[in-house]
């Protein structure tokens, strides 16, 4: 049976697109460059007193930090006024509220040594872009840190570009890349109602929601780890034309979440490729309500960590989808044994699924006896599909 998510010629123009108004972005983004110390700001956040709920300077905790909100979204303010360019964070842990960033400015560091600290009074996410023609932002090379534990779900990235899900009226293409991205009661990256994104090379860590939460159309996420959040990657609210490649998701409760509640939002047209998912609490993908999409070469090792219902791949109410992976349950988990109870298995299907085609693989010698395929009734009477577990179907 032939499998098809999208044209092929259309995805192709659709990737030189993307990757045209990138360098597009790059060279606009270089004209200008302003550095937020030139506008006050002190970068001085080193140490948080949690008795008294302040940050201070030094070790002795006798000096109080600066908040540097004002400094640094005057600075973003100014490049965008002139039509944009790129605002530096230099050296240093900057204590913020919140920043608003805008049209074609790159926020940018050193690296992991380029701090933004979000402080316990912040009464909104973090960085946010939320302008609907709002286009060509880029946060690069930036430790991001939340106000974990205070139960309020603030998103430390927060990109709601208001475009109807799925209309195509604007292109946003912004991009996030080498960034530390971690601790928050809410998403660690929350992309929703946008076009065009790209986020690269980022680790995403400690939310208590999702690492990257992605209800959006057109985007592309690359090269990322996302570790100890609820699910590493998801859809909940529906996607279309997503492609996530050479990703991988561990310690988490669910590594890949693609779960839509009911059409039209579909996690659909989706390509997931060369991704794992390593010793996460539950499942290691959990597919429900996709259509048209193509999930190629994966990996779902050790997960099921601390749950005896885990499954490797668990595919619930899918039409038209193509997966190929390899499944593999270790012997033995921080000293808890497979046969305990904990049940591991390569794939399940539950609900509805039609037209699809399954290829797995799993070492059976390895793996416990519970280790194995679970198969619903309703897809051996569906004749548009076919399942094959290390080579047998």
């Amino acid at each position: 049976m032939e499998f098809t998510n999208m044209n092929t010629i259309q995805m192709i123009n659709k990737i030189n697109k993307h990757e045209d108004d990138i360098v597009n972005t790059n060279m606009q983004l270089a004209d200008i460059t302003t550095n937020v110390k030139t506008y006050g700001a002190k970068g001085n956040a080193y140490y948080y007193n949690s008795p008294n709920g302040k940050y201070y300077e030094d070790a002795g905790l006798t000096i109080q930090s600066s908040n540097d909100t004002i400094a640094i979204q005057n600075a973003i303010d100014y490049v965008a006024s002139l039509g944009g360019g790129a605002v530096l964070i230099p050296r240093g842990t900057y204590l913020v509220d919140t920043i608003k960033l805008k049209s074609n400015v790159k926020l940018y560091g050193v690296g992991k040594a380029s701090v933004l600290q979000q402080s316990w009074s912040a009464t909104d996410h973090f960085i946010t872009l939320s302008d609907y023609n709002q286009i060509h932002c880029k946060i690069e090379g930036l430790r991001v840190i939340g106000c974990r534990s205070r139960i309020i779900a603030y998103d430390l990235i927060h990109i709601d570009n208001n475009d109807v899900f799925l209309s195509g009226e604007v292109d946003h293409y912004h991009i996030i890349r080498d960034c530390t991205i971690e601790s928050t009661d809410g998403n660690g990256i929350r992309m929703t109602r946008s076009r065009g994104l790209t986020v690269d090379n980022c680790w995403v860590r400690k939310c208590n929601k999702d690492g990257i939460s992605i209800n959006s159309s057109d985007n592309i996420i690359i090269n990322c780890n996302v570790s100890l959040c609820a699910n590493g990657y998801s859809t909940t609210d529906g996607a279309s034309a997503l492609r996530i490649s050479n990703c991988k998701a561990f310690f988490n409760n669910i590594g890949f979440y693609f779960a839509t509640p009911i059409t039209p939002n579909y996690t659909q047209n989706v390509t997931l490729t060369g991704c794992e998912t390593q010793s996460n609490a539950l499942h290691g993908y959990y597919l429900e309500n996709c259509l048209n999409c193509s999930f190629l070469g994966l990996i779902a090792d050790a997960d099921s960590r601390t749950n005896t219902t885990g499954i490797g791949f668990y595919i619930k109410n899918c039409e038209h989808i193509k997966l190929t992976g390899v499944f593999r349950e270790k012997d033995s988990l921080y000293g808890v044994a497979p046969d305990n109870g904990r049940l591991a298995g390569a794939i399940k299907f539950e609900g509805t699924n039609k037209c699809v085609n399954v290829d797995i693989t799993y070492d059976s010698q390895r793996a416990s006896s519970k280790a194995t395929k679970f198969i619903s009734t309703d897809l051996y009477s569906d004749t548009t599909s076919y399942v094959k577990v290390n080579g047998e179907e």
